[in-house]
């Protein structure tokens, strides 16, 4: 006899997949913050010459270091915005399932999760035990019918960039 009700795993499938594109913003956001520290600080440019001794001037160079900087600012922002809405949902578990949530969404695959889940002193098997009753409860506490997307944050990113380029 099964543990859970075919409802009850439906729900757990629904967190699951919302915990995994919180994984998937947390990811992202991780990348863009890398390829914003790329991009030369206003204090300290460095300027760039294009093959064949042509480059642009060191003012538009600036201008572009400055924009590129604004424009991934925003991205991490609305990343930001849609991962601490789900913050505040984690202290309303108990400390353990806390973990292994956080080590579930802090992973970028199963093996890696499981190294964290070991380092934390839990174990692969306690892990399977425990995951379904914490999708069960956090489907208390989230919206897991609609999980957040990247394709979503992209769109309004870019309606922000146009509403930009019309200033």
């Amino acid at each position: 006899m099964s543990k859970y009700t075919s409802e009850e795993k439906e729900i757990i499938e629904k967190v699951k997949t919302y915990l995994k594109s919180i994984r998937t913003l947390k990811n992202e956001k991780f990348s863009l913050q890398l390829e914003y520290e790329d991009i030369p600080k206003p204090q300290s440019p460095v300027f760039t010459e294009a093959p064949g001794g042509f480059s642009q001037s060191k003012d538009h160079q600036l201008d572009s270091y400055i924009t590129r900087r604004d424009l991934l600012l925003k991205r991490i922002e609305l990343f930001n915005d849609e991962i601490d809405k789900f913050t505040p949902v984690l202290y309303l578990l108990k400390s353990g399932q806390r973990t292994i949530v956080n080590c579930y969404i802090n992973s970028r695959g199963y093996s890696e999760m499981i190294e964290l889940l070991s380092e934390h002193y839990i174990s692969e098997r306690a892990y399977s035990r425990e995951i379904n009753g914490i999708c069960l409860e956090l489907a208390k506490y989230t919206d897991y019918r609609n999980p957040p997307r990247i394709e979503q944050l992209n769109k309004e990113f870019n309606e922000y960039a146009r509403s930009m380029r019309k200033e």
